[in-house]
């Protein structure tokens, strides 16, 4: 059974579940911008990820493997012959321990050597705090025995309206570059400028209807574990009026734009009809997709 926790100031409540480490609900001046379920149950398989935390490897690698310290480590195959979301035991559906602290919420869990395909005995925290300012702060903290890899992000998906699509939402990243994926969604190692392509947010513009499942690069490149985080996208709906403020300092995002859902998701919540694609959009900080192999 999932727990919910809650974190509240005078214009922001949001929700969490122990499944995933997971954000139910952000409630802002009294609209729910985040997708979710109903059902608490759900979020132990929780197809699409909605809020959770990824790990231990975010994203897709290809042929599920990639070599560490000369040798080869082997992971799931669950998306055709690449892993995607560190395969079919992702940490997005496991039931992590929390400690309530003020208006901070610390999720730990615990991963045993092998655990994925992966080495090492790992601690892993993940932090979320709210500020006066209504800021979610997201910081992650993990610790192995052996040399291993790490990847971490949450998978919230946005709607600054609450409901409908988000074709009208404008948005705009500090993000110069891309990394162009193949058809099976891995990256070319090739990067990108992104003037002149459907890409390129550097000036505030309308989603619209391209789909988008695409790595960016954050602008400035820098120790992704030190350096203060960056200011490096806005989206704002016309219709709420509420405009939404991402930070982060990893050298990359996923811009997701809800493009699919399961064809049986009648369970899903928030709105009055089934979520539909194009419904929400993700901003998933993150190191590069396929990393450990380019």
């Amino acid at each position: 059974m999932c727990k919910f926790y809650e974190l509240q100031n005078k214009n922001t409540q949001i929700t969490f579940c122990d499944i995933g480490a997971s954000i139910v609900k952000i409630i802002y001046n009294g609209i729910d911008i985040v997708l979710g379920y109903n059902n608490p149950e759900t979020y132990k398989t929780n197809p699409p990820f909605f809020g959770a935390v990824i790990g231990r490897i975010t994203n897709r690698i290809r042929g599920a493997r990639f070599e560490l310290d000369g040798a080869e480590i082997v992971m799931d195959k669950n998306d055709g012959e690449n892993v995607l979301h560190s395969g079919f035991d992702s940490y997005a559906h496991r039931k992590w321990e929390a400690e309530v602290l003020n208006q901070k919420i610390i999720f730990r869990l615990k991963s045993r050597d092998g655990d994925q395909g992966l080495p090492g005995n790992a601690e892993i925290e993940a932090a979320y705090e709210l500020t006066g300012a209504d800021e979610l702060k997201i910081s992650y903290r993990a610790e192995a025995d052996k040399t291993t890899v790490f990847n971490i992000t949450n998978h919230a998906y946005f709607n600054l309206n609450g409901w409908g699509n988000i074709r009208n939402h404008v948005l705009w990243m500090d993000c110069d570059f891309y990394t162009p994926s193949a058809p099976d969604g891995i990256p070319t190692g090739e990067v990108r400028a992104v003037r002149g392509t459907p890409f390129d947010f550097t000036a505030p513009r309308r989603i619209g209807d391209f789909e988008y499942d695409t790595n960016f690069a954050v602008k400035t490149p820098r120790n992704a574990v030190s350096s203060p985080e960056k200011y490096f996208a806005r989206a704002h709906s016309p219709d709420s009026g509420i405009t939404l403020l991402a930070y982060t300092n990893a050298p990359g995002v996923m811009l997701y734009t809800a493009n699919s859902f399961p064809p049986d998701n009648g369970y899903m919540q928030h709105f009055k009809s089934p979520y539909s694609p194009r419904d929400a959009f993700c901003l998933e900080t993150q190191f590069f997709p396929n990393a450990p192999n380019v």
